[in-house]
């Protein structure tokens, strides 16, 4: 089963839209991450979220026109494909492919993106431009979810 985590590189106790941090990908003991590489991965980890969730939510709906997504983090030269085949997801990075069932996959995508945005919503001072954004793309994969 898969586990994605957010991970936040805080600098100080503000946290604004630019905020670098990592996401991490795990498949029964294999993992894709962004963190640990050499050159540093590390990326703006709100934007990207926004473009994380938006993406595969539109990859969902144009899988006849679109074969593959490409998510490229913000700042960074992190970049990871996903491709659906029939019921699965497959997750590749260079050489490496994960592979979970396509409902799995949304579902964990969501409740981590979720509970990432509220451990550190109270943190957020000034919850206009990205952070207004992440709510609306968390609200319309919830959509997709259900």
């Amino acid at each position: 089963m898969i586990n994605i985590t957010f991970e936040l590189n805080l600098i100080d106790e503000d946290i604004s839209d630019f905020e670098l941090g990592n996401i991490s990908f795990n498949v029964n003991g294999d993992q894709i991450s962004s963190k640990g590489n050499n050159p540093d991965q590390s990326f703006m980890i709100f934007i990207s979220l926004v473009d994380l969730l938006d993406g595969i939510q539109d990859y969902m709906k144009n899988q006849k026109r679109q074969k593959k997504y490409v998510f490229k983090a913000s700042d960074s030269s992190f970049d990871v494909l996903f491709e659906i085949k029939k019921s699965d997801i497959y997750i590749k990075y260079q050489k490496q492919t994960l592979k979970e069932k396509l409902n799995i996959f949304l579902y964990e995508l969501y409740n981590s993106s979720n509970a990432f945005y509220k451990e550190h919503l109270a943190l957020i001072t000034d919850k206009s431009g990205v952070f207004q954004d992440l709510e609306k793309s968390l609200s319309r994969f919830k959509k997709l979810i259900k």
